[in-house]
């Protein structure tokens, strides 16, 4: 049957994938990408001995090169911008 649905073997065909993607009436790229979470906590690696960071509560530790922290995205931000530390 081509590109038709087919049930008992649960093939889906590029008829019924377009019919989908058709009545989202959104491009399929942009369905999938959203906004970090800048709150949500990330581990970062030190590269460099960094300028201190302020962390939510107000504490002010020292990120020393090698060190490695877990923290808020938005804390280090742009650290990790400018290639001080990195993600891991």
């Amino acid at each position: 049957m081509g590109s038709l649905l087919c049930l008992e073997r649960g093939e889906i065909s590029m008829y019924s994938m377009r019919s989908v993607l058709c009545a989202m009436n959104k491009p399929i790229i942009t369905m999938f990408i959203t906004e970090p979470d800048k709150s949500r906590p990330v581990f970062v690696h030190a590269l460099t001995r960094c300028p201190r960071i302020t962390l939510p509560d107000g504490a002010t530790p020292d990120m020393e090169k090698g060190h490695i922290s877990l923290t808020p995205y938005s804390v280090v931000e742009q650290l990790v911008a400018r290639g001080e530390v990195k993600l891991i």
